[in-house]
């Protein structure tokens, strides 16, 4: 059929349901077409002088539109007067094949069904981003990206952003899986979880700093680590903790007090740029070597160094605002006063022991006035163990008795009588009934400790013995440079009554 130039040729197709509406129209080759039309409006076309085929609704909006002279196609929007489309064509310049949207997102399937992007063999898939770019799944379905050999994910430029609704997992069933920024950032969210069922290793190749960082903590090993190796290369010269020089101190914590640390085994060497501070506990199993010339520890003024074991009664300390060393505490312990000399205390003070024998320093010798009829004289036996001795002999029908008084000067380092006060005599006695030894003991303030203790010989008549009390020093008052007074009254039986008294000594604790 044909028509001439400028004209129509149409065909009118019956509609049973409406007026004639579907016609076939063919232009003049000017404006050459081939368009099914309805109600006016073009809903198939091809149109050769513009390069286009188009197919559009009967109202006129445009669904499918293909260039011929750019092979692009288009597919518009289903609404009234659609601006937005998918675009597909291939790119001659760059070699790609192109789907793109020019507004809004793409998104590739729906419903339950998997999606797979795969290339041929021997081909990769690349997915490039030129902003920021996101993967996201917006149920709670999970995110699943599976290499099965090595693989890698980059930005030339920009973000690489992966984000899931809910658990995401990245693996490789065989490969390395890497995760890499040519020049931009990696991120990985603000609550993502990388999980390897065997080894996982993050790294940064080169000279490039590999960099972890959080607003909040950032938690290496919490769970189920069974160790944490850092800087474990012979190429690792340094670890850097809290060594940026900011405004703000750092606090960096190294176990609790279940915990041990270990560093090094040997050559371990710690240096501070200024002064290390902080330090509350040190300790080690074995020994510190100080290989400086003229080592030395510096403490500020007005503190106090300990060195011990956690137990006040084993340390030794340092006090700079009093100026004494200190080898205990102030109740149980040596200190060293520059001052005021050596001082012990407690149970650290030293036992010594003041004896006496006759004739006794600052001794005399009275009656009490009443029966005190007979000889004191002072000897030696001149035998082994050659005691010297007081004797009282008696030649009276009746006991007659006479008192030796004994002033007795505590020293200068006198703290304490010892800890079981005990005064020891050595006595003898032809009579162990009458011939007595009765012994009072005056303190350093003259007030009776015991009055008229026993000490006589209980064993064998004509024997030495050493006879003790523990009720004679045990109450009263005693202090250094003081003078205590003991008082001995010897009695001679009747007729023939000897009864003699030698060596007298005690203990006490001395605090220098």
């Amino acid at each position: 059929i044909t028509a001439a130039s400028a004209t129509n040729l149409a065909i009118t197709l019956p509609d049973v349901a409406t007026d004639p509406n579907f016609l076939v129209s063919v232009t003049s080759p000017s404006t050459s077409k081939f368009a099914v039309q309805s109600g006016a409006n073009d809903v198939f076309m091809i149109q050769p002088s513009a390069d286009l085929v188009k197919i559009q609704d009967n109202a006129g909006n445009l669904a499918f539109n293909f260039n011929t002279s750019t092979s692009t196609l288009r597919i518009y929007e289903n609404i009234a007067s659609p601006v937005n489309y998918l675009e597909l064509y291939y790119d001659n310049a760059t070699s790609k094949g192109i789907v793109k949207v020019n507004s809004g997102t793409l998104e590739l399937g729906s419903g339950s069904g998997p999606i797979s992007l795969e290339a041929g063999a021997g081909a990769a898939v690349t997915i490039l981003g030129h902003a920021a770019s996101s993967f996201i799944t917006d149920t709670a379905s999970a995110l699943t990206i599976t290499a099965a050999a090595a693989s890698t994910w980059s930005t030339s430029a920009g973000a690489l952003t992966l984000t899931s609704a809910a658990a995401a997992t990245w693996s490789t069933s065989a490969g390395t899986l890497t995760v890499q920024a040519g020049g931009g950032t990696v991120s990985l969210g603000t609550s993502t979880i990388l999980t390897a069922n065997a080894g996982l290793t993050v790294n940064s190749g080169g000279a490039t700093a590999l960099t972890i960082d959080s607003g909040a903590a950032i938690n290496i090993g919490n769970t189920n680590a069974t160790s944490v190796s850092l800087c474990n290369s012979a190429a690792c010269d340094t670890i850097n903790i809290g060594n940026l020089a900011t405004v703000d101190a750092d606090t960096i914590i190294l176990g609790d007090t279940l915990d041990s640390l270990t560093i090094a085994s040997t050559g371990l060497n710690v240096t501070s740029g200024g002064a290390l501070s902080g330090i509350t506990t040190l300790s080690t199993s074995g020994d510190w070597t100080w290989t400086a010339t003229t080592p030395g520890i510096t403490i500020n003024a007005g503190e106090v160094w300990t060195l011990g074991n956690g137990v006040a009664t084993d340390n030794i300390s340092f006090d700079l605002t009093n100026n004494f060393f200190r080898v205990g505490d102030a109740t149980n312990g040596l200190t060293l006063d520059v001052d005021t000399g050596p001082v012990y205390a407690g149970t650290a003070r030293l036992t010594k022991r003041i004896t006496l024998m006759p004739e006794y320093a600052g001794a005399t010798l009275t009656g009490d006035g009443t029966n005190n009829t007979g000889t004191m004289t002072s000897d030696n036996m001149t035998s082994t163990p050659f005691r010297n001795y007081y004797q009282w002999a008696n030649t009276q029908g009746t006991a007659q008795d006479y008192d030796i008084w004994i002033k007795v000067p505590l020293p200068a380092d006198f703290s304490a009588m010892a800890a079981t006060p005990t005064l020891s005599i050595d006595t003898y006695s032809s009579d162990l009934t009458n011939g007595t030894v009765l012994v009072t003991v005056y303190d350093t303030s003259n007030t009776a400790d015991c009055t008229s203790a026993a000490f006589t010989p209980t064993g064998a008549i004509n024997t030495w013995e050493t006879k003790t009390q523990t009720t004679c020093l045990d109450t009263g008052t005693y202090a250094a440079d003081g003078i205590m007074t003991i008082r001995i009254k010897l009695t001679g039986a009747a007729t023939t009554g000897v009864t003699r008294v030698n060596t007298i000594f005690f203990n006490y604790l001395a605090k220098f």
